[in-house]
């Protein structure tokens, strides 16, 4: 292996560990996850974070008055089932909803600031920035 390749996955390395570092682990870690075909399916190079991580919504604005079912289900269960969200890079801006975008409107409108979720960074993105 050169030093060129060996400094970028060096550097890959080090973007995964402030991915890593900047969520925190959830109280939620359920084991169940819908979907983890999809990871296999949309990414050909990732990397999971350990556990289920704590994800700030971006969501604008108050809660809705009028709850759609599903976000009538998760305030009476008080139960979100992890999303996967993928990281592009260490930046906000990076970071997508693989799976769980309903969950993730029914989270908004709940007005809760953060979810739990599943994080998968898409190393293959992430080797293109180093």
């Amino acid at each position: 292996m050169n030093w060129f390749k060996s400094a970028q996955q060096g550097s890959c390395q080090d973007i995964i560990s402030r991915i890593d570092s900047k969520y925190s682990l959830s109280e939620n870690q359920s084991g169940d996850i819908d979907n983890l075909a999809s990871i296999g399916s949309t990414l050909s190079q990732w990397q999971e974070l350990k556990g289920i991580r704590d994800i700030p919504t971006l969501c604008s604005g108050a809660p809705s008055e009028s709850l759609s079912s599903l976000a009538m289900e998760i305030q009476s269960s008080g139960f979100i089932m992890p999303l996967i969200v993928v990281c592009e890079s260490d930046r906000d801006e990076g970071l997508y909803i693989l799976e769980g975008s309903h969950r993730y409107d029914a989270i908004c409108e709940l007005g809760y600031e953060k979810f739990p979720a599943l994080v998968v960074v898409d190393t293959e993105s992430c080797n293109e920035l180093v």
